[in-house]
């Protein structure tokens, strides 16, 4: 006895307890994985086989309602067919079911109550088709909250991915270095193919003086820009790029609007490399221009009616002044 006791009181022998909780939530994920075979299973099954399934079910409830005792309450049962149809088949089909189901229920009563007035089968059919239209109702109301709660989530969860792919791109962009000036020349001839930028870009003698130019802002931090309203000036000038597994896949050169260092910024221009397009770089550089400099008035200069202005004013810029054929859209810090 006192062996027993002492192995019993022993703590390493112990049976461990599963909490309730947990219990209850792994029951409650198992009845979920269940219920959702279940109606993937319906979901999948030919429609009039369904119907054709339903209808067998709602004849079987008539046939046990028929030859029961009174005193068991079957009109319920019918509204397992109803609900079904609302949930996995067309309207039609479920006010066919709802019909014959009140139908079914009416003549069972009938046939119980032979003698009954009748006012009290008009009671009975009246009260019979609410109730079972009202399940039928609330069903459908049911059915497209959840249809609407499913969709919702879907926008989330796409929502929460473009988020993410979003910060990961932003984790791509560094400020460029001399090394990068190759990489930025290329970008800015796939620019002047697509017609985004001068063509002269395109000839050997601008792409060597465009060398010596980006290497030099990217060193010294600014460099020469022509100025909207006419003439030229030294101003602040940055080049950023976006670098995905070693290559340079696109890039935006920030410059000042006049020589004050502190003043404005304008995206002056932006590239993606064609292999890097449609995965969101050149949305990822324009956020990022957005950002990093929103403590400044921001300025950009677009073709009207562009695609680059509407991304531009969805980002919250509004146009402020033409020149040279571009739309000068601004945003206030």
């Amino acid at each position: 006895m006192g062996m027993n006791m002492a192995l019993r009181d022993h703590p390493t022998l112990v049976k461990p307890r599963i909490a309730p909780s947990a219990v209850g939530q792994r029951g409650l994920l198992r009845l979920r994985r269940c219920v959702a075979r279940l109606e993937d299973e319906l979901y999948q099954m030919d429609r009039r086989v369904l119907f054709l399934l339903l209808l067998a079910l709602e004849v079987a409830i008539f046939w046990v309602d028929l030859n029961t005792e009174p005193t068991l309450i079957v009109a319920p049962y019918y509204l397992v067919p109803i609900i079904f149809s609302a949930w996995f088949l067309e309207r039609r089909i479920t006010y066919l079911l709802l019909t014959l189901a009140v139908l079914a229920r009416v003549y069972a009563y009938w046939d119980m109550f032979p003698k009954t007035t009748h006012f009290l089968y008009w009671h009975n059919l009246l009260t019979t088709a609410c109730a079972y239209s009202l399940v039928e109702v609330l069903i459908w109301r049911v059915k497209q909250l959840v249809t609407r709660l499913a969709l919702h989530a879907d926008y989330l969860q796409q929502r929460g991915r473009n988020v993410g792919r979003r910060r990961r791109l932003q984790a791509t962009i560094r400020r460029a270095v001399p090394a990068d000036a190759a990489a930025i020349l290329r970008l800015i001839a796939l620019g002047a193919e697509d017609g985004a930028f001068s063509r002269n870009a395109l000839y050997e003698a601008r792409q060597q003086e465009l060398a010596v130019l980006i290497t030099h802002s990217i060193t010294e931090g600014n460099g020469t820009r022509d100025l909207w309203q006419g003439g030229r000036t030294s101003v602040p000038m940055e080049y950023w790029v976006s670098e995905i597994d070693g290559v340079v896949a696109g890039y935006i050169m920030v410059i000042g609007v006049d020589a004050k260092k502190d003043a404005d910024r304008e995206l002056h221009a932006i590239a993606v490399a064609h292999s890097h397009r449609g995965i969101g770089i050149g949305s990822a550089l324009t956020s990022f221009f957005c950002a990093h400099f929103k403590q400044r008035r921001l300025i950009v200069a677009c073709k009207p009616r562009s695609r680059m202005m509407t991304m531009m004013e969805r980002r919250g810029f509004r146009q402020y002044a033409s020149a040279q054929g571009y739309s000068l859209l601004e945003k206030l810090p």
